[in-house]
């Protein structure tokens, strides 16, 4: 998952519950510099067993979240309460190849970050 902002608990419970149920998860936040909180929040999700990094550069802007390395959405939606629940955002689902080509892109960025 690319997340420049994750706070909306309902999210963060679905992941830990993911997590906890043997499913791997990995969330690539903005960067700490730039997020208040994120790099705390990479050091939460791990210690629940989620793969997670905050990147500064290149600076993480994207919202998406891959399924089963067969399904993807790509939003302007952050995963915060306020964007999910008030405001007006798009969003598209991807097939197999536009995964396949936003997995590639996130495998790199997470190995960069340091993600573990």
């Amino acid at each position: 998952m690319y997340a420049q902002t994750l706070t909306d608990p309902e999210v963060l419970s679905v992941l830990r519950s993911k997590s906890a149920g043997g499913v791997r998860v990995r969330v690539l936040l903005g960067g700490a510099k730039t997020v208040k909180g994120n790099g705390e929040l990479a050091q939460r999700l791990r210690g629940w067993g989620i793969g997670a990094a905050a990147q500064d550069d290149p600076y993480v802007h994207a919202k998406a979240a891959m399924a089963d390395g067969a399904r993807a959405y790509v939003g302007s939606a952050n995963y915060t309460a306020n964007s999910l629940d008030r405001n007006r955002e798009a969003g598209l689902l991807l097939g197999p190849a536009g995964t396949a080509a936003l997995g590639a892109a996130f495998e790199a960025d997470f190995r960069a970050s340091g993600g573990r």
